[in-house]
């Protein structure tokens, strides 16, 4: 019986990344790379596909944005009165950005903005009925992908997969960002909390 390692590389669209292989009588297996970098590569391509499959479907459903007014709306749906400076940094864009963003989303009837009562500089955002129902098929769509993702995967699979990643995204916001503070309803809530 005879055993060796071989490298060899692999690109996806948007990484390029080395695994490794063992061959032992014919039989070639992938040696699970323990390397933390590869972590990072791999979650940067999938968060890569994620997003571009659910913007193609986006399209192909009618809609005339990409995946960011949709994770705007829906955070708004699950949270009324969410903040507008929270999408700075949830959607990785910066504050002019957001505030065209919204802008655009306002005047298409989707949001409505409200001031803090509190602090009247700060925009509380919530959805309007139209909001509400796109929002509900948005949702559609993204429960679709997420089948489509996740075909044959176990679902206690999933659901670690899914503990492990929020711990990472926890771990990763604390120490970047002293974890990322939104306002809901005149509320401060911790954005790994919601």
């Amino acid at each position: 019986m005879q055993i060796f390692v071989k490298k060899m590389e692999h690109s996806c669209a948007c990484n390029r990344f080395i695994a490794y292989y063992y061959f032992t009588d014919g039989f070639m297996e992938k040696i699970a790379p323990t390397d933390q970098d590869v972590l990072g590569r791999i979650l940067g391509c999938v968060t890569s596909h994620w997003f571009k499959s659910l913007d193609r479907l986006l399209t192909e459903e009618g809609f005339e944005f990409d995946h960011v007014r949709m994770i705007v709306l829906i955070n708004v749906f699950h949270h009324p009165g969410l903040c507008q400076s929270c999408f700075t940094d949830m959607a990785g864009r910066d504050k002019a950005s957001i505030t065209r963003m919204i802008d655009e989303m306002e005047t298409s009837g989707l949001l409505k903005r409200s001031p803090d009562e509190e602090d009247r500089r700060r925009k509380l955002l919530y959805l309007t009925d139209q909001g509400k129902d796109t929002t509900l098929r948005l949702m559609k769509i993204g429960k679709r992908l997420e089948k489509q993702a996740l075909t044959g995967i176990k679902p206690d699979n999933v659901s670690i997969c899914r503990d492990v990643l929020l711990k990472v995204y926890t771990n990763l916001n604390v120490k970047e960002n002293g974890g990322m503070r939104c306002h809901v309803n005149n509320e401060t809530v911790d954005e790994a909390d919601r």
